[in-house]
Protein backbone atom coordinates (compact mmCIF):
# COMPACT_ATOMS: atom_id res chain seq x y z
CA UNK A 1 0.00 0.00 0.00
CA UNK A 2 1.32 3.60 -0.68
CA UNK A 3 1.91 6.12 2.21
CA UNK A 4 -0.12 8.76 0.23
CA UNK A 5 -3.09 9.45 1.90
CA UNK A 6 -6.51 8.29 1.26
CA UNK A 7 -9.33 11.16 2.05
CA UNK A 8 -10.90 9.15 4.98
CA UNK A 9 -7.05 9.48 6.67
CA UNK A 10 -6.78 12.56 5.75
CA UNK A 11 -10.21 14.14 6.91
CA UNK A 12 -9.47 12.09 10.18
CA UNK A 13 -6.28 13.94 11.06
CA UNK A 14 -7.33 17.31 10.30
CA UNK A 15 -10.21 17.13 12.62
CA UNK A 16 -7.81 15.00 15.28
CA UNK A 17 -4.84 18.02 15.05
CA UNK A 18 -7.07 20.71 16.97
CA UNK A 19 -5.67 21.19 20.69
CA UNK A 20 -6.38 17.94 22.62
CA UNK A 21 -5.61 18.57 26.33
CA UNK A 22 -6.31 17.69 30.13
CA UNK A 23 -5.36 20.43 32.33
CA UNK A 24 -3.47 19.19 35.19
CA UNK A 25 -3.31 22.62 36.77
CA UNK A 26 -6.61 24.19 37.08
CA UNK A 27 -5.04 27.48 38.90
CA UNK A 28 -3.42 30.13 35.99
CA UNK A 29 0.30 30.03 36.87
CA UNK A 30 1.41 33.15 38.96
CA UNK A 31 3.14 35.77 37.56
CA UNK A 32 6.18 34.83 39.94
CA UNK A 33 7.13 33.21 36.31
CA UNK A 34 7.94 36.43 34.22
CA UNK A 35 11.14 36.59 33.26
CA UNK A 36 12.35 32.80 33.83
CA UNK A 37 14.46 31.35 31.05
CA UNK A 38 12.91 28.41 29.67
CA UNK A 39 14.24 25.54 27.93
CA UNK A 40 12.11 22.33 25.86
CA UNK A 41 12.63 19.28 27.53
CA UNK A 42 11.15 16.98 24.38
CA UNK A 43 12.43 13.89 26.21
CA UNK A 44 10.09 14.34 29.26
CA UNK A 45 7.08 16.74 27.20
CA UNK A 46 7.84 19.98 29.39
CA UNK A 47 9.34 24.02 29.50
CA UNK A 48 11.88 24.03 32.61
CA UNK A 49 13.69 26.89 34.07
CA UNK A 50 16.01 26.75 37.42
CA UNK A 51 12.95 26.64 39.67
CA UNK A 52 9.93 24.78 37.90
CA UNK A 53 9.04 22.49 35.51
CA UNK A 54 5.81 22.83 33.57
CA UNK A 55 4.34 20.29 31.58
CA UNK A 56 2.41 20.12 28.11
CA UNK A 57 -0.92 18.59 27.87
CA UNK A 58 -1.87 19.74 24.78
CA UNK A 59 -1.58 16.84 22.65
CA UNK A 60 -1.54 16.82 18.72
CA UNK A 61 -0.60 19.99 17.93
CA UNK A 62 1.09 19.15 15.40
CA UNK A 63 0.99 16.79 11.59
CA UNK A 64 3.07 13.62 11.02
CA UNK A 65 6.11 15.23 10.15
CA UNK A 66 7.45 13.69 6.76
CA UNK A 67 10.57 11.57 7.70
CA UNK A 68 9.49 8.36 7.53
CA UNK A 69 12.22 5.75 10.02
CA UNK A 70 12.01 2.04 11.25
CA UNK A 71 11.17 0.86 14.38
CA UNK A 72 9.19 -1.61 16.69
CA UNK A 73 5.51 -1.20 17.88
CA UNK A 74 4.23 -3.16 21.43
CA UNK A 75 0.50 -2.66 21.23
CA UNK A 76 -2.58 -4.77 22.72
CA UNK A 77 -5.84 -5.36 21.02
CA UNK A 78 -8.70 -4.37 24.25
CA UNK A 79 -12.14 -4.91 23.76
CA UNK A 80 -14.88 -2.77 25.98
CA UNK A 81 -18.61 -2.85 25.37
CA UNK A 82 -19.32 -2.26 21.64
CA UNK A 83 -15.75 -1.13 20.29
CA UNK A 84 -12.30 -2.76 20.49
CA UNK A 85 -8.99 -1.07 20.31
CA UNK A 86 -5.11 -1.28 19.58
CA UNK A 87 -3.51 0.31 22.14
CA UNK A 88 0.38 1.20 22.09
CA UNK A 89 2.52 0.29 25.00
CA UNK A 90 5.99 1.51 24.01
CA UNK A 91 7.27 2.88 20.70
CA UNK A 92 11.05 2.12 19.82
CA UNK A 93 13.01 3.40 17.12
CA UNK A 94 15.23 1.89 14.90
CA UNK A 95 15.50 -1.88 13.84
CA UNK A 96 17.48 -2.97 17.61
CA UNK A 97 14.92 -0.56 19.60
CA UNK A 98 17.88 1.15 21.14
CA UNK A 99 15.60 4.28 22.31
CA UNK A 100 11.88 4.10 23.16
CA UNK A 101 9.25 6.44 22.88
CA UNK A 102 6.34 6.73 25.76
CA UNK A 103 2.49 7.48 23.78
CA UNK A 104 0.80 10.14 25.67
CA UNK A 105 -2.39 10.08 23.62
CA UNK A 106 -3.63 8.28 20.31
CA UNK A 107 -6.57 7.98 17.98
CA UNK A 108 -8.46 4.60 16.52
CA UNK A 109 -6.52 2.40 14.17
CA UNK A 110 -7.33 2.43 10.77
CA UNK A 111 -7.03 -1.61 9.44
CA UNK A 112 -7.23 -2.76 5.43
CA UNK A 113 -6.44 -5.21 3.33
CA UNK A 114 -4.04 -4.24 0.97
CA UNK A 115 -3.78 -7.48 -0.85
CA UNK A 116 -5.51 -10.97 -0.21
CA UNK A 117 -3.03 -12.08 2.72
CA UNK A 118 -1.25 -8.53 3.24
CA UNK A 119 -2.93 -6.12 6.04
CA UNK A 120 -1.80 -3.07 7.21
CA UNK A 121 -2.73 -0.97 10.12
CA UNK A 122 -1.98 3.41 10.93
CA UNK A 123 -2.30 4.14 14.66
CA UNK A 124 -1.77 7.38 15.39
CA UNK A 125 -0.09 8.09 18.28
CA UNK A 126 0.64 11.94 20.36
CA UNK A 127 4.03 12.29 21.95
CA UNK A 128 5.44 15.11 23.49
CA UNK A 129 5.68 18.73 22.56
CA UNK A 130 2.97 18.09 20.54
CA UNK A 131 3.91 16.08 17.88
CA UNK A 132 1.83 13.32 15.94
CA UNK A 133 3.57 9.95 14.62
CA UNK A 134 1.79 7.82 12.72
CA UNK A 135 3.15 3.70 13.49
CA UNK A 136 2.01 1.69 10.17
CA UNK A 137 3.29 -1.69 11.09
CA UNK A 138 1.57 -5.11 8.57
CA UNK A 139 0.38 -8.52 9.47
CA UNK A 140 3.74 -10.40 8.38
CA UNK A 141 5.46 -7.71 10.39
CA UNK A 142 4.46 -10.05 13.82
CA UNK A 143 7.99 -10.74 15.67
CA UNK A 144 6.89 -11.85 18.75
CA UNK A 145 4.08 -12.61 20.38
CA UNK A 146 4.57 -11.57 23.98
CA UNK A 147 4.10 -12.63 27.79
CA UNK A 148 1.92 -10.32 28.64
CA UNK A 149 -1.07 -10.23 26.01
CA UNK A 150 0.80 -7.89 24.11
CA UNK A 151 2.67 -8.03 20.25
CA UNK A 152 5.82 -7.09 19.15
CA UNK A 153 5.98 -5.73 15.49
CA UNK A 154 7.84 -4.21 13.13
CA UNK A 155 6.75 -1.09 11.90
CA UNK A 156 7.29 2.36 10.13
CA UNK A 157 7.19 5.76 11.87
CA UNK A 158 6.03 8.93 10.32
CA UNK A 159 7.33 11.86 12.74
CA UNK A 160 9.16 15.04 13.24
CA UNK A 161 13.10 14.88 11.57
CA UNK A 162 14.34 15.14 15.50
CA UNK A 163 12.23 12.45 16.16
CA UNK A 164 15.26 11.04 18.21
CA UNK A 165 15.05 13.65 20.95
CA UNK A 166 11.19 12.71 21.62
CA UNK A 167 12.78 9.65 22.69
CA UNK A 168 11.92 9.05 26.84
CA UNK A 169 14.62 6.76 27.30
CA UNK A 170 17.07 4.07 26.26
CA UNK A 171 15.98 0.69 25.45
CA UNK A 172 17.29 -2.55 24.62
CA UNK A 173 16.08 -6.12 22.98
CA UNK A 174 16.20 -8.99 25.52
CA UNK A 175 16.29 -12.41 25.29
CA UNK A 176 14.29 -13.84 22.89
CA UNK A 177 13.58 -10.26 21.73
CA UNK A 178 11.61 -9.18 24.59
CA UNK A 179 12.17 -5.10 24.82
CA UNK A 180 13.94 -3.46 28.17
CA UNK A 181 13.16 -0.06 29.20
CA UNK A 182 14.79 2.13 31.43
CA UNK A 183 13.31 3.31 34.29
CA UNK A 184 13.60 4.57 37.80
CA UNK A 185 12.89 4.50 41.53
CA UNK A 186 13.28 7.79 43.37
CA UNK A 187 13.37 7.56 47.19
CA UNK A 188 15.33 8.51 50.03
CA UNK A 189 19.29 7.95 49.92
CA UNK A 190 18.66 5.74 52.91
CA UNK A 191 16.05 3.41 51.41
CA UNK A 192 18.40 3.69 48.07
CA UNK A 193 21.27 2.29 50.04
CA UNK A 194 18.76 -0.64 51.60
CA UNK A 195 17.22 -1.38 48.30
CA UNK A 196 20.71 -1.98 46.41
CA UNK A 197 22.00 -3.64 49.79
CA UNK A 198 18.97 -5.79 49.49
CA UNK A 199 18.65 -6.60 45.18
CA UNK A 200 14.44 -6.19 45.87
CA UNK A 201 12.07 -3.96 46.05
CA UNK A 202 9.28 -3.95 48.93
CA UNK A 203 5.82 -3.81 47.30
CA UNK A 204 3.17 -1.48 47.93
CA UNK A 205 -0.92 -2.12 48.68
CA UNK A 206 -2.05 1.11 47.62
CA UNK A 207 -3.05 1.51 44.52
CA UNK A 208 -2.32 4.81 42.24
CA UNK A 209 -4.06 6.85 44.12
CA UNK A 210 -2.19 6.11 46.83
CA UNK A 211 -4.55 7.70 49.73
CA UNK A 212 -7.66 6.32 50.49
CA UNK A 213 -7.96 2.40 49.59
CA UNK A 214 -5.87 -0.45 49.97
CA UNK A 215 -5.11 -3.41 47.49
CA UNK A 216 -5.84 -7.16 48.69
CA UNK A 217 -4.87 -9.17 46.16
CA UNK A 218 -1.72 -7.55 44.30
CA UNK A 219 0.56 -5.23 45.69
CA UNK A 220 3.09 -3.18 42.90
CA UNK A 221 6.17 -1.54 43.01
CA UNK A 222 6.42 1.44 41.45
CA UNK A 223 8.84 2.78 38.87
CA UNK A 224 8.76 6.28 36.44
CA UNK A 225 11.01 7.03 33.23
CA UNK A 226 11.33 10.73 34.99
CA UNK A 227 14.83 10.31 35.92
CA UNK A 228 14.74 13.35 38.71
CA UNK A 229 11.80 14.61 40.73
CA UNK A 230 13.17 17.78 41.74
CA UNK A 231 9.43 20.29 42.04
CA UNK A 232 5.83 19.82 43.00
CA UNK A 233 4.93 19.32 39.12
CA UNK A 234 7.16 16.45 38.82
CA UNK A 235 5.50 14.76 41.69
CA UNK A 236 2.16 14.93 40.03
CA UNK A 237 3.28 13.47 37.06
CA UNK A 238 3.65 10.18 39.08
CA UNK A 239 0.20 11.01 40.90
CA UNK A 240 1.79 12.80 44.30
CA UNK A 241 1.96 16.57 45.30
CA UNK A 242 3.35 18.61 48.23
CA UNK A 243 -0.03 19.69 48.99
CA UNK A 244 -1.58 16.18 48.41
CA UNK A 245 -3.87 17.07 45.41
CA UNK A 246 -4.27 17.69 42.15
CA UNK A 247 -6.61 19.19 39.92
CA UNK A 248 -8.59 17.66 36.80
CA UNK A 249 -11.19 19.48 34.73
CA UNK A 250 -14.04 17.46 33.12
CA UNK A 251 -13.69 17.93 28.88
CA UNK A 252 -15.67 21.09 27.59
CA UNK A 253 -15.27 23.52 31.03
CA UNK A 254 -12.64 26.20 30.34
CA UNK A 255 -12.04 28.03 32.97
CA UNK A 256 -12.10 32.17 33.27
CA UNK A 257 -8.48 33.42 33.19
CA UNK A 258 -8.95 35.22 36.94
CA UNK A 259 -10.49 32.54 39.53
CA UNK A 260 -11.49 34.38 42.61
CA UNK A 261 -10.73 32.51 46.14
CA UNK A 262 -14.03 30.54 45.98
CA UNK A 263 -13.43 29.33 42.34
CA UNK A 264 -13.21 25.29 44.10
CA UNK A 265 -17.00 25.89 45.18
CA UNK A 266 -17.94 27.74 42.30
CA UNK A 267 -16.91 25.30 39.94
CA UNK A 268 -17.19 21.95 41.91
CA UNK A 269 -19.38 20.26 39.29
CA UNK A 270 -16.63 20.99 36.82
CA UNK A 271 -13.15 20.35 39.00
CA UNK A 272 -12.29 17.58 40.17
CA UNK A 273 -9.96 17.87 43.73
CA UNK A 274 -8.34 14.60 43.58
CA UNK A 275 -6.28 13.57 46.98
CA UNK A 276 -3.01 12.19 46.13
CA UNK A 277 -0.44 10.37 48.19
CA UNK A 278 1.06 13.82 50.46
CA UNK A 279 5.19 14.31 49.27
CA UNK A 280 8.13 16.18 49.39
CA UNK A 281 10.30 16.39 46.44
CA UNK A 282 13.27 16.28 48.93
CA UNK A 283 11.41 12.58 49.82
CA UNK A 284 12.34 11.49 46.21
CA UNK A 285 16.19 12.86 45.73
CA UNK A 286 17.81 9.67 45.98
CA UNK A 287 17.60 7.53 42.73
CA UNK A 288 17.90 3.80 41.80
CA UNK A 289 18.45 3.46 37.60
CA UNK A 290 17.04 0.11 36.01
CA UNK A 291 16.51 -2.16 32.95
CA UNK A 292 12.73 -3.69 33.18
CA UNK A 293 11.58 -6.39 31.17
CA UNK A 294 8.67 -4.14 29.32
CA UNK A 295 6.31 -7.44 29.63
CA UNK A 296 6.53 -7.53 33.63
CA UNK A 297 4.79 -3.85 33.79
CA UNK A 298 1.05 -3.43 34.46
CA UNK A 299 -1.65 -2.46 31.28
CA UNK A 300 -1.36 1.55 31.93
CA UNK A 301 -5.71 2.93 32.18
CA UNK A 302 -7.18 5.38 29.54
CA UNK A 303 -8.94 8.38 29.41
CA UNK A 304 -11.42 8.82 26.23
CA UNK A 305 -11.97 11.83 25.24
CA UNK A 306 -15.72 12.91 23.06
CA UNK A 307 -15.57 16.33 22.99
CA UNK A 308 -17.73 15.93 19.39
CA UNK A 309 -15.17 15.58 16.94
CA UNK A 310 -13.14 12.53 16.56
CA UNK A 311 -13.17 10.41 20.38
CA UNK A 312 -9.04 10.28 21.26
CA UNK A 313 -7.87 8.41 24.17
CA UNK A 314 -5.36 9.43 26.44
CA UNK A 315 -2.63 7.79 28.98
CA UNK A 316 -3.44 9.38 32.22
CA UNK A 317 -0.54 8.15 33.86
CA UNK A 318 2.24 8.00 31.61
CA UNK A 319 5.10 8.46 33.37
CA UNK A 320 4.03 6.06 36.45
CA UNK A 321 4.97 1.87 35.44
CA UNK A 322 4.66 -0.79 37.77
CA UNK A 323 5.20 -4.64 38.41
CA UNK A 324 2.59 -6.71 40.31
CA UNK A 325 3.65 -9.64 42.79
CA UNK A 326 1.32 -11.56 45.14
CA UNK A 327 0.70 -9.36 48.35
CA UNK A 328 3.70 -9.51 50.57
CA UNK A 329 6.05 -10.40 47.79
CA UNK A 330 8.95 -9.17 46.39
CA UNK A 331 10.39 -7.43 42.93
CA UNK A 332 14.19 -8.49 42.45
CA UNK A 333 17.46 -7.08 40.15
CA UNK A 334 20.51 -8.88 39.40
CA UNK A 335 24.07 -7.30 39.98
CA UNK A 336 23.61 -5.26 36.64
CA UNK A 337 20.50 -3.74 37.69
CA UNK A 338 17.72 -5.26 35.56
CA UNK A 339 14.22 -6.64 36.30
CA UNK A 340 13.26 -10.05 34.37
CA UNK A 341 10.11 -11.89 34.65
CA UNK A 342 10.48 -13.76 37.43
CA UNK A 343 8.32 -16.01 40.26
CA UNK A 344 4.95 -14.42 41.98
CA UNK A 345 4.11 -12.23 39.43
CA UNK A 346 0.95 -10.91 39.26
CA UNK A 347 -0.71 -8.92 36.25
CA UNK A 348 -4.48 -8.64 35.40
CA UNK A 349 -5.99 -8.31 31.78
CA UNK A 350 -8.26 -5.38 31.85
CA UNK A 351 -7.74 -1.53 31.98
CA UNK A 352 -9.79 1.28 33.45
CA UNK A 353 -11.35 3.85 30.55
CA UNK A 354 -12.13 7.16 32.33
CA UNK A 355 -14.79 9.33 30.72
CA UNK A 356 -13.64 12.73 30.73
CA UNK A 357 -16.83 13.93 30.37
CA UNK A 358 -17.95 13.82 34.20
CA UNK A 359 -15.65 14.27 37.21
CA UNK A 360 -16.01 10.20 38.02
CA UNK A 361 -14.41 9.28 35.04
CA UNK A 362 -11.79 11.27 35.92
CA UNK A 363 -11.34 9.68 38.90
CA UNK A 364 -11.36 6.35 37.43
CA UNK A 365 -8.01 5.66 36.62
CA UNK A 366 -6.57 7.01 40.02
CA UNK A 367 -9.21 5.38 41.74
CA UNK A 368 -9.44 2.05 40.23
CA UNK A 369 -12.11 0.36 41.49
CA UNK A 370 -15.46 2.46 41.45
CA UNK A 371 -15.81 2.05 37.37
CA UNK A 372 -17.50 -0.92 35.39
CA UNK A 373 -15.74 0.54 32.51
CA UNK A 374 -13.38 -1.33 31.17
CA UNK A 375 -11.50 -2.61 28.59
CA UNK A 376 -10.25 -6.24 28.46
CA UNK A 377 -7.12 -7.99 26.61
CA UNK A 378 -7.45 -10.29 23.67
CA UNK A 379 -4.70 -12.85 23.68
CA UNK A 380 -3.41 -13.83 20.76
CA UNK A 381 -2.70 -17.86 19.78
CA UNK A 382 0.68 -18.49 18.22
CA UNK A 383 1.36 -17.32 14.94
CA UNK A 384 -1.62 -15.04 15.25
CA UNK A 385 -1.83 -11.49 14.54
CA UNK A 386 -3.73 -8.68 15.70
CA UNK A 387 -4.62 -7.42 12.49
CA UNK A 388 -6.04 -11.02 10.95
CA UNK A 389 -7.82 -11.21 14.57
CA UNK A 390 -9.83 -8.58 13.75
CA UNK A 391 -10.85 -9.17 10.43
CA UNK A 392 -11.66 -12.99 11.45
CA UNK A 393 -13.80 -11.38 14.49
CA UNK A 394 -15.47 -8.13 12.65
CA UNK A 395 -18.72 -7.30 14.31
CA UNK A 396 -18.57 -9.48 17.23
CA UNK A 397 -19.37 -9.06 21.04
CA UNK A 398 -15.34 -10.01 22.12
CA UNK A 399 -16.34 -8.37 25.59
CA UNK A 400 -19.18 -9.65 27.37
CA UNK A 401 -18.00 -13.08 27.91
CA UNK A 402 -14.38 -12.62 28.53
CA UNK A 403 -13.74 -13.03 32.09
CA UNK A 404 -11.01 -11.63 33.86
CA UNK A 405 -10.05 -11.15 37.57
CA UNK A 406 -10.20 -7.79 38.86
CA UNK A 407 -8.38 -5.90 41.61
CA UNK A 408 -9.92 -5.96 44.81
CA UNK A 409 -9.60 -3.18 47.55
CA UNK A 410 -10.12 -3.49 51.53
CA UNK A 411 -13.53 -2.53 52.66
Amino acid sequence: MSRRKNRQQKKHEKEGRRKRHRCKRTVPPSGGNQGQQFTVNKRFNRLESELDHFYCFNYGTEPPGDECKEGLVKCRLLHGMGCSLIVPDQIFLGADGSKWIQPLAFMANIIAKSSEDEIVCDLPVDISCGQTLRIRFYNHGLLANLDDGSQLYKCEIQGPSDLAEHATGDSCLGPEGVPYIRLYHHTTPVARDSIASSGHFRTSMWNIQGTRKKLVNVAYAYFTPLNQITCDNDLKMIAMATGGEIELRRDGFTPPEILLPDWRETFKDDVLVMPVYPCNPSKREATLELWVDSTVLALQHIYRHDEGGPVYYEFPHPFIHRIGTEPGASVTFDDQGRIHRQPYLKAFEYGVVGDCTTLEGLAAPYDEEDTTDIMKVERMDAGMSILNFWFDHGNQDLFSKKQVDLQEFEK
